[in-house]
């Protein structure tokens, strides 16, 4: 094993440790920076709750332009996800990459609005411009 108290390997695994986390807040910053400077809105339906060591995990499914999506998402407050189960709430989409969403539990939808259009909303419908989701 004189190959793992190689200087340079110990070197490039501390690098590696330090760069990682890094690579990953820039990515999740990137992409969160992306949705809110363009989306869109549709309906998603959360369907599946698990609860895990650092929290509570949540994962929907949408659709665009006819084509379905299913995410996962974990940053609720602990109560939330389970009154959430198969009810409808709105999700901000990335439009040009519809993967890139975030699920929108505090603007549940209407009864009275059963499906949202192909390419979805720019503004969820029946919302004040100071309370869209931004």
């Amino acid at each position: 094993m004189k190959f793992f108290n190689n200087k340079i390997f110990q070197i490039a695994g501390i690098c590696l440790m330090i760069a990682l986390p890094i690579a990953i807040a820039v990515i999740d910053w990137h992409k969160t920076d992306e949705l809110k400077n363009k989306h869109g809105f549709t309906i998603g339906i959360p369907f599946k709750h698990t609860i895990m060591p650092d929290g509570n995990e949540l994962e929907y499914y949408y659709f665009v332009k006819g084509e379905k999506y299913i995410q996962t998402q974990s940053d609720f407050p602990c109560e939330k996800p389970k009154h959430a189960l198969h009810k409808s709430f709105y999700v901000m989409f990335n439009p040009d990459n519809p993967k890139n969403s975030k699920l929108l539990l505090d603007y549940p939808v209407p009864e009275s609005i059963t499906e949202a259009p192909p390419e979805g909303w720019d503004i969820i419908p029946g919302i004040p411009d100071w309370r869209q989701p931004k």
